[in-house]
């Protein structure tokens, strides 16, 4: 899968430096942990040891034990570990391994797949392919973008260029498709995003794109196409959710105008909600039968509904075919980058700028709109503590509930000097020819005791020690 788009002003950072129930709404929380997560439940020893996908859970839950709540870079950073290459992926973490993706190479030559020792970090090992297709390396186009996921059986990845990958825990090859010479070559203007999705016996890939997009199943077990869906030309770079509605295994896809939902089974389209707009990165988050959908306000729309109204709540109805229920609208929230999060009744939107804004689950309304600090992650539910994984390396922790409370402010490395915990970096203009890119956080996961945060080639161990 390559996208066309091309920059000559590419520079990769060099790798860092190392250093050293709320009762009322519990029954809400197991709504939403259930609905996501049961799809997956045959596939996982003990989830508080798993992180099976984007967002873990689809939902960005963890039931981890004893999460650390302070650290710096001189506290509960058990270790760090450079990543060949570079990538934006989300690591996975099954028992006592991480799987990290990432691209090599001034046309992304090389695909990476490297499995770390959870405890100490060391590399176990590493697997490198051939792209299928190249693309030069651009700060406007995704780097090893889509997150891999993991099962009891394998790790599966799929990268940009259309190469989709089965290995064993152990790294050995287990099964490889080349996407571009069975689909065709995509046209995004920004590559491709979209993480993969499954369950206990398929893989899901989206390639959206400007033009004829589409949803491919693949049995995990071979990589045997079961089914494919088209779908209607969108530029976005969602990921598709997997949950159990109605009795039944659904994927949702909310991009661009629309919020739409396919048996997992046979890919039919069940239903679709349209004049959505502004959906671009952000994916769905569900609890029930309502799913909640994070729109971008800043981003010019040609539909009747606004972005604003498009960070909505809707209530899927069992029944195939009847229409999609928006329960309410909610202007005024805002998701640039990270997935809105569900969890114990509430709706946390987050902001790129930091503006965390937390609404009613059930009626939308406004419990508090509050500043942290620039977010690209998807924030992580622990128990009564809400994790916020800063763009720039700051990490606070606020507690569940109706009322903004910061429990603690961390940082994975130091701060600028003078600039405060918080510093961002000097901004600068990316079509200058001495640009390189700021450090970033993509995303965290989280397993007992531990969360793994990553830049683009650097990985983070943050743990307690044990008592």
């Amino acid at each position: 899968m390559l996208n066309t788009a091309q920059s000559k002003n590419d520079r990769l950072p060099n790798a860092l430096s190392p250093y050293p129930y709320n009762q009322k709404d519990a029954h809400r929380m197991n709504a939403s942990l259930i609905a996501v997560s049961c799809v997956l439940a045959a596939l996982l020893p003990g989830t508080e040891d798993t992180w099976p996908a984007f967002r873990g859970d689809g939902a960005s839950h963890t039931p981890a034990r004893d999460l650390p709540l302070h650290w710096s870079p001189e506290e509960n950073i058990a270790w760090t570990a450079a990543i060949r290459g570079y990538g934006q992926s989300s690591p996975v973490i099954w028992n006592d391994r991480a799987f990290v993706t990432s691209v090599e190479g001034a046309e992304k030559e090389t695909c990476i797949i490297t499995a770390f020792n959870l405890a100490t970090g060391e590399a176990v090992w590493q697997q490198t392919f051939d792209a299928a297709q190249r693309i030069e390396m651009s700060n406007a186009v995704s780097k090893g973008a889509p997150s891999p996921v993991v099962d009891a059986r394998g790790v599966y990845a799929f990268f940009e260029s259309g190469d989709l990958i089965a290995l064993s825990h152990t790294g050995e090859i287990l099964w490889r498709r080349n996407l571009v010479a069975d689909y065709g070559v995509t046209h995004m203007r920004h590559g491709l995003g979209s993480s993969l999705a499954h369950t206990a016996d398929a893989v899901y890939v989206l390639i959206e794109q400007a033009a004829p997009s589409l949803l491919i199943a693949f049995d995990k077990a071979d990589g045997a196409e079961r089914w494919q869906a088209a779908r209607n030309g969108s530029t976005a770079w969602t990921s598709p959710v997997v949950a159990e509605m109605g009795g039944r295994e659904t994927i949702l896809i909310s991009s661009d105008t629309s919020l739409s939902q396919y048996d997992a089974q046979s890919g039919a389209l069940i239903q679709t909600l349209d004049a959505l707009s502004g959906i671009s990165i952000p994916s769905p988050a569900v609890s029930g039968e309502m799913v909640v959908v994070g729109a971008n306000s800043r981003r010019p729309s040609q539909a009747e509904r606004t972005p604003e109204r498009s960070n909505c709540a809707v209530r899927l109805p069992e029944a195939p075919g009847a229409p999609i229920e928006i329960v309410w609208e909610g202007d005024g929230a805002q998701a640039d980058y990270a997935s809105p999060l569900i969890h114990q009744g509430n709706v946390y939107f987050v902001t790129a700028r930091g503006d965390v804004q937390c609404r009613d689950l059930e009626t939308g309304a406004v419990h508090y709109t509050e500043r942290a600090h620039p977010c690209w992650a998807t924030p992580i539910a622990a128990g009564d503590r809400i994790y916020l994984f800063g763009k720039y390396g700051d990490v606070t922790v606020i507690a569940a509930g109706d009322a903004f409370e910061v429990l603690a402010r961390n940082r994975l490395w130091p701060a600028p000097e003078g600039d405060g915990a918080n510093a961002e970096p000097a901004e600068e203009d990316p079509r200058s020819p001495d640009y390189t890119p700021k450090v970033t956080v993509y995303a965290a996961a989280a397993v007992n005791r531990t969360f793994l945060a990553r830049t683009g080639n650097t990985l983070f161990a943050i743990r307690k020690p044990a008592e």
